[in-house]
């Protein structure tokens, strides 16, 4: 294995370790609002396109084979680029100001971006350790959203900032552990 296929599968791993960490992360409402994008998990996308260059367009290049479960995601994206070409034969007024080919560019952009991520996620995980590694940080990731979905709701219940609903909560939680008997 020469020094350029080990450089570029190291970077693929942290790439894609930093993807599963990251996703469940800038998928909150709040990250949303920072990086001003409408899109979910904006942040990812970037990740996800690093990985799509260095290792999954390499690994369609030599010949590598993607699993049958993805060929009805193929097939609706077969569907949907047909009906979007179909329709620019037919009259639909444009509502709100916004004509049909702004709304398919949109709507091919959220798809291209969710095949990609699913084509990524399906072949990425080669060996049975992979996977496990890969479901350990995603469970990990998903941990901290746990934590910060309860924290938003006790916010939710006793207002403040969402901080201050952290701390609130996990008063509570200290209170309901301690030992003290009244």
């Amino acid at each position: 294995m020469g020094v350029i296929s080990r450089l570029r599968r190291k970077t693929a791993q942290w790439v894609w370790l930093t993807l599963v960490v990251f996703l469940p992360v800038t998928s909150m409402p709040l990250v949303v609002k920072l990086v001003r994008s409408d899109a979910v998990a904006s942040p990812s996308i970037l990740l996800l396109a690093v990985l799509m260059l260095v290792w999954f367009v390499p690994f369609l290049w030599t010949r590598g084979v993607l699993p049958r479960q993805s060929l009805p995601i193929l097939a609706f994206v077969l569907v949907a680029l047909v009906s979007t070409v179909l329709v620019n034969f037919k009259f639909i007024p444009p509502y709100k100001d916004i004509s049909i080919l702004r709304s398919s560019i949109t709507s091919f952009a959220t798809l291209g971006i969710g095949l990609s991520f699913y084509l990524t996620a399906s072949v990425f995980p080669l060996s049975e350790q992979s996977l496990r590694r890969t479901m350990c940080w995603l469970n990990w990731s998903g941990l901290v959203l746990f934590a910060w979905s309860l924290c938003s709701h006790w916010h939710g219940m006793y207002g403040g900032t969402i901080l201050s609903g952290c701390a609130l909560f996990i008063a509570g939680i200290r209170s309901e552990l301690s030992s003290d008997s009244a």
